[in-house]
């Protein structure tokens, strides 16, 4: 009799040791479930702020062309991803590869723009003549476009990597040329 109730005690224990482990991995993969969902909310939101920071280097390049003073025009602050920052590593394991490569690359879009305008705000005018600071406006807000429809695109297609040859791209990239030519235009006026 003695044997039995060892045993049912040793099974108890076991049922409770499996039933605990079970019930964390559960836990566990709701968090990280929810972490990976914080992720798409930020980057679905960052489209959004992304399309303002263009709108304001826009805006300034304008101002330049215009001979307006742009010194009321802020440039933008640097973009931040901190959700995505904070959870990356831990949803990494639970993202599809394309996610993978995707946010990886959107990080990558806004660490060229957040260097982009840190170059123009470090190159406030007297050392570089207009056309240099216009340039480095327009590469800014060329970095703000293509990383606003790469995060579109990172959003939309969660199953295929975001292709920069797609004519969404190819688009982009005709509007930026004939923006350039079209705000040079008045700048040399």
């Amino acid at each position: 009799m003695e044997f039995c109730d060892d045993l049912i005690a040793v099974l108890g224990t076991l049922a409770g040791t499996f039933a605990g482990w079970g019930l964390s991995q559960l836990t566990e993969r709701r968090n990280i479930s929810k972490k990976k969902n914080a992720v798409f909310i930020e980057l679905t939101q960052l489209s959004e702020k992304l399309n303002k920071v263009a709108d304001t280097v826009l805006s300034i390049a304008n101002n330049l062309c215009s001979n307006k003073p742009s010194d009321y025009l802020t440039l933008p602050m640097p973009v931040r991803l901190e959700i995505t920052d904070e959870f990356f590593k831990q949803v990494y394991i639970r993202l599809s590869p394309s996610e993978r490569a995707n946010v990886s690359g959107l990080r990558e879009f806004v660490d060229t723009l957040n260097d982009a305008i840190a170059v123009v705000e470090r190159a406030k005018e007297p050392e570089y003549t207009k056309q240099q600071y216009f340039d480095m406006v327009l590469t800014a807000y060329g970095n703000a476009i293509a990383a606003e429809l790469y995060a579109r695109e990172t959003i939309q297609k969660r199953k295929e990597v975001v292709d920069l040859n797609s004519p969404s791209f190819i688009a982009v990239r005709k509007r930026l040329n004939e923006t350039y030519c079209e705000l040079h235009a008045k700048l040399v006026k």
